[in-house]
This record gives C-alpha cells, structure tokens and sequence, in this order.
C-alpha cells in the first residue's frame, strides 16, 4: 500500500447527476483516487517550475521566480458534474498561491473540456472581468498510462458555491470558512442580478451569441459576499451558441432573439438542486426582478446596434412591459423548449410554473418601465 494510505486505493466518486446528460460515463472502471493525484502531478511535472511560476505571477502581479517555488500541494475539492477540480497550491517559501486544476473523468467531462478549453480563451480576449485566466490544457497520465484531460486556471480565492434551500425561498452561501450560511435579503437580490449581468455581459446582440448551457446544481456560478457587498464570478463556459446566423439580420429579428434568451436566462436563474445535490427546486418570484436588471444593466454598456429605434436595455424592459402574459408565456416555451431536453425533470418543472413566471416576469418589467 503506497504510503498516502488506504483511500489511495479507493474509488472516486464519479459527481453530481449531471443536469444535461444524466449518469456519467467513466472512462475506465474503476477509478481510484490514486489514478486522480498521479495524473494531476504527472500534469504538473511536465510542465515544470518556470511555467508554473509564471501563472503564480499572473495571480499575484509579481515576480514569483521558479527557483523560490518549494512545493506543490494538490488538494481534491469536489466531484463535480463534469469535472474534478482541484486546488494546486504553490508555495513560494511560505506564501502560497492557489490554481485550479480541472480533470475530465467521465465522457462527458471530456466532451466538455474540449469545447470548454477554446470557448475561454476566446472570451476572455475580449475581457478577463468574470472568468477564470486559462493557464494551461494537456493532459496528465496514471500510473498505467492512462491519460485523464485537464487545464490548469485561475482559482477564485474565497469565492465558493451558493444554492436554493426549503422551498426555494431561501439561498444558502456554501463558505468553507463560516460553514452554509443563508443568505440575507440583500445578499440574495445581489446574487441573482449578479448573474445576469455576467450573463448579458456576454451576450452578442448581432448573434445571440450566448454562454449555454449552465445550471445553478452545477455549481457554474460562484459568489464572495463580504463587508462591500457581493461579488460573482462564472468558472465554466459549456457552450456558446448563436441563433441568428449570417449577416444582416434586422432589427426585430435581433429583439425576438433578445427576448427569447432572457427568458431562458430567467428560467435558469429559478432552477436548482436543493442544497446543490437534492431534488429539483424553483426560486420564489423575488429572484425575478433583480434578474431583469442585472441584464439591464448590462446591455446598458454595449454599442448601439444600427436600426434598433432605442437602446437594447430600453427596448426590452419596455417590451416585456407591454406584451400579454399570453405572449410572454409563449416566449417562455419557446425558450424552455430550445434550451432543455425533452422529457427532462427541468423542462416538466417548467411546465408547471411557466404561466406564474411569464407573468411575474411582465410585472417586473411594468415596474422597471416605471
């Protein structure tokens, strides 16, 4: 037995249910934590002190010179839903800094990584506000050969997962350092509007280009709530998808598409696990407005699109402000039925509650519109 002990022989756990494929698929059976640490430091060795003392300084914003880096501790920090992230300490003679190290162990991990890897670095060309600094991507081998897929990233110091708890009146804050703690009413409205202005922020008006899939079980979302308030970061990118193809596109088409992604947003935003792992549960309606405006807010710092008769942040509150529930609930099948799997426990959720939300969504709008 290797002298880390028993557990290193021990299965890991393969995650979470995945919210968009179901069970995941290993790629060999079993995997041992054993597996897990041998790969990731055979990842690490390769690519050796001077690039790893390169991303230290990028984290830190200076010099972290390879010959001061004395020891490289790695810490498994959860079975994730598509991946098992790690956190990669690097001790600089007694300060450390922290990485993430993200490992693809199942299918659909990999599936993901492979999409995942070149969507950040493109993203974050155009700015480095809410996403993780993407270090490196290779792949790490067992003591077999086996080789596990992983990228080494910027690690979100103090940032940590936060979920739907009871009956979806509540968000609890999973800090590793006070314990879960719940959310105060504030905290809870500045969550929400924090995520949909990382969301818009991102989103391409000419495209509808948008970051998608995520899912709040998923734990793509993370949070710091301190003394100044609350602060959001998005870790993962799955997808980015656009809807409008080809050049040219015209006005109305721009604000259906507009709509239509909102909605999905705004469904999104009410989806969860309880406490990350239960059973499926959907927000109450005070997550609704603080999700309008943080769109809002954030369409708000994008160009003018040429043809739009107002800014893009105007015209959709004043839109949502001014349809039916009819038409509303309409946009939100439309969006419901692109987004989730048929036959999914999210889109049979919906269904039951997709009428209360299109009108809470037009009432939030009317009340923006002022």
């Amino acid at each position: 037995m290797p002298p880390v002990g028993r557990r290193w022989a021990e299965r890991i756990p393969l995650g979470r249910k995945l919210p968009f494929y179901g069970t995941p698929s290993p790629f060999l059976e079993p995997i041992r934590y054993g597996d897990y640490f041998t790969a990731a430091a055979d990842f690490l060795k390769d690519l050796g002190a001077d690039l790893l003392a390169s991303a230290g300084a990028a984290i830190t914003g200076r010099p972290e010179p390879a010959e001061a880096l004395r020891q490289i501790r790695i810490f498994l920090e959860k079975h994730g839903a598509f991946y098992h992230p790690a956190r990669v300490e690097l001790d600089f003679g007694g300060r450390a800094v922290s990485l993430a190290l993200n490992v693809a162990l199942t299918k659909e991990g990999v599936r993901c990584m492979e999409t995942e890897v070149p969507l950040l670095g493109m993203l974050l060309r155009r700015h480095q506000r809410w996403l993780p600094r993407l270090f490196y991507a290779g792949s790490g081998k067992t003591a077999s050969g086996q080789p596990f897929p992983m990228f080494l990233a910027e690690w979100f110091d103090g940032f940590c997962e936060f979920h739907l708890a009871g009956g979806g009146d509540r968000t609890v804050i999973w800090d590793p350092a006070t314990g879960p703690r719940r959310a105060g009413e504030n905290q809870r409205r500045e969550l929400y509007r924090g995520i949909a202005r990382i969301w818009a922020d991102y989103y391409q008006l000419e495209t509808g280009a948008r970051i998608h899939p995520w899912h709040h079980a998923a734990g793509d979302f993370v949070a710091r709530a301190g003394k100044k308030g609350v602060e959001l970061r998005l870790i993962t990118v799955r997808g980015y998808p656009s809807t409008i193809q080809g050049e040219g596109a015209g006005p109305d088409r721009i604000l259906r598409e507009l709509l239509v992604a909102f909605f999905d947003l705004s469904l999104r935003t009410r989806i969860d696990r309880n406490q990350g792992t239960g059973d499926l549960v959907w927000a109450d309606d005070g997550v609704v407005e603080p999700t309008l405006i943080g769109a809002a807010e954030a369409l708000v710092d994008k160009p003018a699109v040429p043809g739009l008769a107002d800014p893009p942040a105007q015209m959709l509150i004043e839109i949502l402000a001014a349809l039916a529930e009819p038409q509303l609930a309409a946009l939100a099948w439309e969006a419901a039925e692109n987004g989730f799997f048929p036959g999914s426990p999210e889109l049979d959720l919906i269904g039951r509650r997709l009428a209360a939300h299109a009108g809470q969504v037009g009432s939030a709008a009317k009340g923006l519109a002022g």
